[in-house]
């Protein structure tokens, strides 16, 4: 194997493991922490599902429901998750987009570290 297939299977075991390591961080977060509506404590979290939930569940359903104060793409990525109702209720629909959005970020992160300070583990 030659040393350049060798740095890049190194780098991706390392952006595999922080991924995995945000996920991970986010779930034991989740576990220990959680309370009972817990992702519906702010008010902007709780009105973006509701609205979400009014694109097709009201009785006016349609595209007007995303509104023009927020960018419209976290709401339709949350549409299929505020669709099932325990996720809807306890907030957790967001969560399930927001999860793998954090973990992608940490590792874009990680790579940005990477690149500014040509080192193995940025500090």
């Amino acid at each position: 194997m030659s040393t350049h297939t060798a740095r890049v299977n190194d780098r991706l075991q390392v952006r595999i493991f922080f991924a995995i390591l945000a996920a991970g961080a986010l779930i034991a977060m989740l576990a220990l922490f959680i309370e009972p509506y817990f992702f519906q404590f702010y008010g902007d979290a709780n009105s973006r599902l509701v609205q979400t939930r009014m694109i097709l569940d009201s009785e006016n359903p349609g595209l007007h429901w995303i509104g023009s104060v927020w960018l419209p793409l976290p709401q339709l990525l949350f549409l299929p998750f505020s669709l099932v109702n325990p996720l809807f209720s306890t907030g957790l629909a967001g969560f399930m987009v927001c999860m793998p959005l954090l973990a992608w970020s940490a590792v874009l992160l990680y790579r940005f570290l990477n690149q500014l300070t040509q080192a193995r583990v940025p500090s």
